[in-house]
């Protein structure tokens, strides 16, 4: 990776980013020239095996932007304050960290205009004063400084609405840390606002904004030091406050979105990246009160009968019995509501006791409004009722959630906490982003796939594919691009996803890109081993001559675990189970409690970071150094001690991650847990059998009442 001479932006914005400043250049200009971030994270040479999470990729692309805005603005600024001769300012803005500082400096150009609804003073001294106030950077570094460090957030119950706030009481009538709030909790409080529920107060300590004034703030007669004290209160609460208030929400907002999404993206993983079901499907959804609708659907998907039963009955086990007739479902789809879930315990215990083993899939309550709402009656469904399709859009959806999820994408948005709160450009992005890493791992074949599944494939016009193959089948990837000719960008996309199975090309059916053809080939031969060896026994590729190959091209050695990975029939995403703590040496690896042997690095008075492998150490605070209460860091480990830790958090867009040495057996909640009503939906799938929970974790509350997280550590059905 070839690099021009080290800049201190290019060094600035690599240092922010996480990333070695040859990765970042080479980042940058890949992007400029226009390719792909799914060519970029998993098939270019020069970044092999960098960035294996896809959702940890998009975030860092967004943060990519927002810090060359920032060295943009920063680079404006400099130059003017070069044409105007300000020069003493010149070392702050190149030390400026963010984009607020930035815009506290560029006062020393241009004042900040008054708002307009400010009233002008009616003494021309004090309409100086505050005009001087506008333009001191000095005094606006120090109040925004003053604000990130003490203000305080207070959370206010409107008048009149304390019995629309209980599902917020636990936000309600608290003032903290601006530091401390935790941002998984802004999104709660942005709807109780939105709802007129709430009020959130940022507040400025009044001690300390009185020390920002006697410190900071000049040309004032000091005899009249109060009436100025208050003139200058004013300016701050009508012009300062709000925006640096405008920028904390911002932040928070951001954060918090990030939280949300990456939460969903884990749930989504285990709802829906599971294959067709090799089983007969049975459908429950309560539409009306007491009214029980049913679906059976077989192993080929088709609909074999509904029926509505009354979802109280005393004898509903039997009732069952005689409408499933010579079927036995092997999988309950139902509807996850109160109502619904009280009637399928009663079908699901009554078809067990027959000895066969069913699985439970719970469908959220807004999958099932979306499903009905943007999926179109099939031919065989014209005689169907409302009620009667209902439970079989849940059947036909636990039957194959992948190919749901591809048909109807707007499902993924019901797995999003407030989601209604969340940037729509943002959802938008989230759900081609994850409908994308699911294609990615599979793939799909360019003679048999859908249109629902081309069109997700970058550089590619689905309708042109369908065009061009029904003249005749594609023999080869070589072919595709023969008959289609994509542009150079588009063709390196595009063949990270596209198959051609029983093809003239062998690995064209496997999910290697094309580029490594030549370089595979030339190391076989040097090794004198065959291709279609190499396909029956991947792992043979690490024993291939790889040097001379990977040196006349310039390639990183963690090009051969990419090649080796690709020679696997169909993709693999790493499941890690109990007692299999991963390697991580990337953030987006660390996986939510998981065990990991680190060293001790550094004590502080709040804790102490361990080195465990990744990119960053983690902090262990002090909270979670032991079961009982742990004043010093010091008294428990010491530096260079080697420790066993659990992940608890890992926040992907600032590179920052917490451990507990905390046992399970008295773990404490996570700081951030929301209400049940405000908690994200179920996973759709839940396997209920009892070995589907890894030995020795404790079984979820909510699995206690019937109400399961949703097959996150379920047996995958077929089609991987």
């Amino acid at each position: 990776m070839t690099v021009a001479a080290p800049s201190r932006d290019d060094q600035r914005i690599a240092r922010a980013l996480g990333l070695k400043l040859p990765v970042y250049r080479y980042l940058r200009a890949a992007l400029a020239r226009g390719e792909d971030p799914v060519w970029l994270r998993t098939a270019d040479p020069e970044l092999a095996g960098m960035f294996p999470n896809a959702f940890g990729f998009e975030l860092l692309l967004e943060r990519f932007d927002a810090e060359e805005a920032v060295e943009r603005r920063r680079a404006n600024l400099l130059r003017l304050l070069d044409e105007r001769g300000l020069g003493e300012i010149e070392g702050a803005v190149a030390d400026a960290a963010d984009e607020g500082e930035l815009e506290d400096l560029a006062l020393a150009l241009e004042p900040a205009p008054a708002p307009e609804s400010a009233q002008k003073p009616e003494k021309p001294e004090h309409a100086a004063f505050l005009e001087r106030l506008r333009g001191d950077a000095g005094v606006a570094r120090e109040l925004r400084r003053l604000f990130r460090e003490k203000a305080t957030v207070r959370v206010e119950v409107a008048e009149g609405k304390e019995n629309e706030a209980r599902a917020f009481k636990p936000n309600a009538g608290q003032a903290e840390p601006l530091l401390g709030l935790n941002p998984a909790r802004y999104l709660a409080l942005r709807r109780g606002e939105h709802e007129h529920v709430l009020r959130m107060r940022f507040e400025l300590p009044a001690a300390e904004l009185r020390a920002v004034f006697d410190r900071s703030v000049q040309g004032y007669p000091p005899q009249e030091r109060d009436s100025y004290w208050k003139l200058f209160q004013t300016f701050v609460d009508e012009e300062r406050l709000p925006r640096v208030v405008a920028e904390a929400r911002a932040r928070l907002k951001r954060q918090a979105e990030n939280f949300a999404l990456q939460q969903a993206w884990q749930n989504l993983e285990h709802a829906l990246d599971r294959g067709r079901h090799d089983g007969t499907v049975l459908g429950l959804a309560v539409v009306r009160p007491g009214k029980l609708m049913l679906a059976l659907m077989d192993a080929e998907g088709v609909l074999v009968r509904t029926s509505s039963l009354p979802a109280k009955a005393e004898d509903l086990g039997e009732r069952l019995l005689v409408f499933l007739g010579e079927h036995r479902p092997t999988l309950v789809a139902a509807q996850a509501d109160s109502p619904t879930r009280a009637g399928s315990e009663v079908i699901v215990n009554k078809l067990r006791a027959g000895g066969g083993e069913v699985r439970v899939a719970l469908v959220p309550t807004a999958v099932v409004k979306t499903l009905l709402r943007e999926v179109a009656r099939r031919p065989g469904e014209t005689h169907l009722t409302h009620d009667e399709r209902q439970p079989l859009l849940l059947a036909r959806l636990a039957w194959e959630p992948r190919a749901g999820a591809f048909h109807t994408p707007h499902i993924l948005r019901a797995y999003i906490p407030f989601r209604a709160e969340i940037n729509s450009r943002r959802l938008d992005a989230f759900e081609a982003s994850f409908l994308r890493s699911l294609l990615l791992e599979r793939g799909v074949d360019v003679n048999h796939g859908a249109r629902d599944t081309l069109r997700l494939v970058p550089g590619v016009d689905a309708e042109a594919v369908l065009v061009e193959r029904a003249t005749a089948p594609f023999r080869s990837l070589e072919d595709f691009q023969a008959r289609l000719d994509l542009a150079p960008a588009d063709w390196r996309a595009a063949m990270c996803f596209l198959r051609v199975r029983e093809g003239d090309n062998p690995l064209d059916a496997r999910p290697l890109h094309p580029s490594y053809y030549a370089a595979l080939q030339q190391a076989a031969a040097a090794g004198d081993v065959a291709i279609a060896e190499l396909l029956r026994e991947p792992e043979r590729v690490r024993d291939l001559p790889w040097e001379p190959v990977l040196a006349a091209r310039n390639w990183r050695p963690a090009v051969v675990d990419l090649v080796r990975q690709g020679l696997f029939r169909g993709g693999r995403r790493p499941r890690r189970g109990p007692g299999r703590p991963p390697v991580a040496q990337r953030l987006e690896a660390l996986e939510i409690g998981a065990s990991l042997r680190g060293v001790v690095t550094s004590l502080t008075a709040y804790g102490a970071f361990v080195d465990v492998g990744a990119r960053r150490e983690g902090l262990v605070h002090v909270s979670e150094m032991a079961d009982q209460f742990v004043k010093d860091p010091a008294e428990v480990v010491q530096v260079g001690q080697e420790v066993t830790v659990r992940v608890l958090a890992v926040d992907l867009e600032n590179q920052r991650f917490r451990l507990s040495m905390r046992t399970g057996s008295e773990e404490k909640p996570p700081p951030a847990a929301a209400p049940e009503s405000q908690r994200a939906p179920a996973s759709p799938v839940r396997d209920t059998r009892p070995r589907s929970r890894p030995m020795g974790r404790p079984k979820p509350e909510g699995e206690r009442k019937g109400e399961g997280r949703g097959g996150a550590g379920g047996r995958r059905e077929g089609g991987r």
